[in-house]
């Protein structure tokens, strides 16, 4: 038996909105609600707002992540925006529920988990994509100092000075 979850997002030339369906597999249950963990959402979200128009970059197993918080005056204020690999994947609420994009529902789950193991080591994780890419996980600027490399975050973006300016 599968089961066939619909919402409503294309609309047609005549104005009506069509159904966009996804077909679930036998076993896996479409009520599970894909949502980060309470202190999770506190935490991307504190760390948005340091620089509100500057996304955040992270990297786990070889994927990167991008987080960026969505305008006061948009369609969705407070939501944050994620991006897997450069790629829209959905957004997440106030409340931490993420709504997926064009996504299978084995898939969501799988990312649901990744993005909790993400953000509960978040500093690792911006941390991580620095030093990996050479690149500061805010402004995405190439990192050219040891000590910036080493944070995965440059000066101007992490609130801090190097010891030594030279």
């Amino acid at each position: 038996m599968t089961i066939t979850r619909k919402t409503f997002n294309h609309k047609t030339f005549n104005g009506n909105l069509t159904p966009q369906k996804t077909i679930c597999i036998k076993g896996i249950n479409p009520l599970i609600e894909n949502k980060l963990e309470k202190n999770n959402i506190e935490k991307i979200i504190q760390c948005l707002e340091h620089k509100p128009n500057q996304p955040v970059r992270v990297r786990k197993n070889e994927i990167d992540y991008t987080f960026s918080l969505a305008k006061m005056y948009s369609r969705n204020p407070n939501y944050v925006y994620v991006k897997k690999n450069k790629i829209y994947i959905g957004k997440i609420s106030p409340k931490g529920v993420i709504s997926f994009w064009k996504i299978e529902i084995e898939e969501e789950i799988k990312t649901t988990k990744e993005l909790n193991e993400l953000i509960d080591d978040l500093e690792n994780s911006i941390i991580t994509y620095g030093r990996k890419t050479g690149r500061c996980s805010r402004c995405n600027k190439k990192l050219k100092r040891k000590e910036s490399i080493e944070r995965g975050i440059g000066p101007e973006c992490g609130n801090w000075t190097y010891k030594n300016k030279n």
